[in-house]
């Protein structure tokens, strides 16, 4: 074949190369086009859709709380300008909650809020107590006024020790509350003489409640059950809430743990001097009696009544000083002396309750030797010795309750570690 002839056919394949390229560039730059403007149509809807949502979207509003503690002397209707309100504003809320609670019996120490939503007076809210308090909430028909009860969620703890030095360091370092310390105290005050009685080795358990409010702990509780092992012997307090509303400690067998008379009458440090017919005087010499107990204890130390009673005599006696005589009852009497001063209130008739205090420790009278509280117990006016009498309870489970004690007695036990 000629030559010229495949010249003429490679030159016809290059042309359909050429062709075929600028037909697949054509194609590619087209599929381009089209991708952009599909983006760019997506991009255009989705902010359509921003801005949709955007004005559907309804405005956040914004909340403030105004927080004011109450202080001493401070009265309801000059604090506008710290709860940032007007007098008017003020007035108002004051007159809304008058028929159930009267904001001017406010109390310093005591928390008052105050809610704004989009800088409008929205909620007033006044903390009563530690149980309640009061809520007005402004609305279209004007101030609502509440009283209202705090959620508490109350949770149940168990602590246990064994008396190294005290009873208080003892609890401390189990990291029981000060507060379940000084109740435990009281519950077995009958019994137990926390001063004098408590020895090393003695052992303790106690189930108590704290009280939690939006997660967070405000308070300590009631104890639940106590146990003290005093010496050997066992002392059981149980809480039992009775139909009537009234409350109280018991032992196991439903008897209260309240008895007619304290163990002692005062925090002292130690007993100077015991019930004797037959002790030598430390100022004056010589061998007489000492129909009392003598408990040393700083000046100043509260004194309270042992038992529920009346003054039958108060004033001053020339070697033991200013002196309280109470009658119980038309058996037992009791005398204090060597008192500092009496308790404001105290006087001759006036009547005393267990455990209020009637005066202070001190010394006074020309027999004294220092500090110290001179007690002493009467029986038909027979001397006794305090310390070692057993006094009665002053009650016990009624037989229409005891099937109910009987069955949280023994939940409690079972919570105590005590089946």
């Amino acid at each position: 074949m000629p030559q010229y002839f495949f010249k003429k056919k490679k030159t016809k394949k290059r042309k359909k190369i050429f062709f075929g390229i600028i037909i697949l560039l054509i194609i590619i730059l087209l599929l381009i086009i089209f991708l952009k403007s599909d983006s760019k149509q997506a991009s255009i809807n989705n902010q359509e859709n921003e801005i949709e949502v955007k004005k559907n979207k309804p405005e956040t509003s914004q909340i403030k709380k105004n927080e004011y503690i109450i202080q001493p002397g401070e009265a309801f209707s000059l604090l506008y300008k710290k709860l940032e309100l007007s007098k008017e504003q003020v007035q108002q809320i004051y007159q809304s909650a008058k028929n159930i609670y009267n904001l001017e019996n406010i109390k310093a120490g005591n928390k008052i809020e105050i809610i704004f939503k989009n800088n409008k007076f929205q909620e007033f809210i006044y903390n009563i107590d530690k149980d309640k308090f009061l809520s007005l909430k402004n609305n279209n028909s004007g101030l609502i006024a509440k009283l209202k009860k705090y959620n508490y969620k109350t949770k149940i703890f168990k602590k246990e020790g064994i008396v190294k030095s005290s009873f208080y360091a003892s609890a401390k370092n189990n990291n029981i509350p000060d507060k379940i310390i000084m109740e435990m105290a009281n519950i077995f005050a009958w019994d137990i003489d926390f001063g004098f009685d408590i020895k090393k080795g003695d052992t303790f358990k106690v189930l108590y409640e704290k009280r939690f409010l939006n997660g967070k702990e405000v308070d300590t509780g009631k104890i639940l059950a106590a146990k003290f092992v005093n010496m050997g012997e066992d002392h059981y307090g149980l809480y039992y809430n009775h139909q009537n509303g009234d409350f109280d400690y018991y032992d196991l067998e439903g008897k209260n743990l309240r008895r007619t008379f304290l163990k002692s009458p005062l925090q002292y440090k130690y007993i100077s001097s015991s019930f004797t017919y037959k002790r030598w005087h430390p100022k004056f010499g010589g061998y007489t009696p000492h129909l009392a107990i003598d408990y040393a204890a700083p000046s100043g130390t509260p004194v309270v009544s042992s038992g529920k009673g009346r003054v039958i005599s108060i004033g001053w006696r020339n070697c033991i000083g200013k002196t309280i005589e109470i009658r119980h009852n038309e058996k037992y009497t009791t005398r204090y002396s060597h008192l500092l001063s009496y308790a404001r209130g105290i006087s001759h008739g006036t009547n005393i309750s267990q455990g209020q205090i009637i005066g202070y420790v001190g010394s006074t009278g020309s027999c004294s030797t220092g500090p110290h509280l001179e007690y002493a117990m009467k029986i038909y006016n027979q001397a006794i010795n305090p310390l070692l009498q057993k006094f009665s309870s002053v009650g016990e489970i009624s037989e229409q309750e005891k099937y109910d004690f009987n069955i949280k007695k023994r939940g409690l036990l079972e919570m105590l570690g005590e089946k």
